[in-house]
């Protein structure tokens, strides 16, 4: 003889005590098949068992839990690459703000990286501002690089922030002049003054610094390298010297501009072109510099020659 069912589904829901340290409820939620057969007996079938569980510290509900279960990773640690001191080019400092965000996992060491390699690291001893030190900024080639601060706990948990430094060397900064030149000449009948017009040119080089975050000092911002004096005209070409200066930098600096060079300015027939180098040193660095440039000399045809336009003036953007 067939036996004749019926089917009833119960959910049951079981409420656990809470924590002392926390408000957490924890529930389990069974859900079972009861069977009457017609001969009165009674078979029940448990379908599934599926706990959940909600907790609140202080009042305010923790993040729930991620789908299906699992950990809940802590907090980051709050960091900020706040600001860049390059009044020492030589020495530039990168002030990185840290809080620590989890009690339970606490910052442990605060870090500089430059593209990614540590250049510098401390311990952390509590919220606030933590000094590192970067290379030098003469060091640093053109191109852009990535300055990244970090806080990190002991489990490996980085907070990070990053700023970015780029060194760059544009088109030179240029000046020039037209020079009148007078100089004596000795004949039968007496001196004789000469005269003849000549171009006087000033091709200074330049390399700038900046960052994407505040920067303190800013003596990186410019450095002048190379300056490059031309003297074009016809003959008779003079023999000549001249000097120039720094001003605004770090280190103001006078140079000769004496050094044979290479022609870079292209003189067509009957243009003749003489061009002298001079350096002023590495140390060369400011906010807004500028240089200035003058002939020490001027001699035609042996003769000492009074000019005008000997003296020329760069600034820089």
């Amino acid at each position: 003889m067939k036996r004749y069912l019926r089917l009833l589904f119960v959910v049951l829901m079981l409420l656990a005590a809470t924590s002392a340290f926390a408000d957490c409820s924890y529930f389990t939620v069974v859900e079972w098949q009861v069977t009457y057969w017609w001969d009165g007996e009674i078979t029940y079938t448990i379908l599934s068992i599926t706990e959940y569980s909600y907790c609140t510290v202080g009042g305010d509900p923790l993040p729930p839990d991620p789908p299906g279960g699992g950990f809940v990773p802590p907090p980051m640690p709050g960091v900020s690459l706040s600001n860049v001191d390059t009044t020492d080019i030589y020495n530039p400092v990168v002030s990185i703000d840290v809080t620590s965000n989890d009690p339970s996992d606490p910052v442990t060491t605060v870090l500089l990286e430059l593209n990614g390699q540590t250049v510098d690291y401390g311990s952390f001893g509590g919220n606030g501002t933590y000094q590192m030190h970067l290379q030098s900024i003469p060091s640093f080639q053109d191109g852009s690089y990535t300055l990244n601060a970090k806080a990190c706990s002991g489990t490996g948990n980085c907070g990070q922030n990053s700023a970015t430094l780029t060194r760059f060397t544009p088109s030179p900064a240029t000046d020039g002049k037209d020079m009148n030149v007078a100089w004596h000449e000795e004949e039968e009948s007496g001196p004789v003054t000469r005269f003849a017009n000549y171009t006087h040119n000033l091709r200074q080089a330049y390399t700038t610094t900046t960052f994407s975050c505040p920067e303190t000092g800013q003596n990186s911002h410019v450095q002048t390298k190379e300056s490059l004096v031309t003297i074009a005209g016809n003959d008779p070409m003079p023999m000549w010297t001249a000097g120039a200066t720094t001003a605004g930098t770090i280190n103001d600096t006078v140079y000769g501009i004496y050094d044979a060079s290479e022609n870079p300015v292209n003189c067509t027939f009957p243009t003749l072109c003489d061009s002298k180098i001079g350096n002023p040193g590495g140390g060369s660095f400011g906010y807004a510099p500028s240089v200035h440039e003058g002939l020490w000399s001027f001699v035609v045809d042996g003769q000492n020659a009074s000019f005008t336009g000997g003296s020329l003036d760069v600034w820089f953007p």
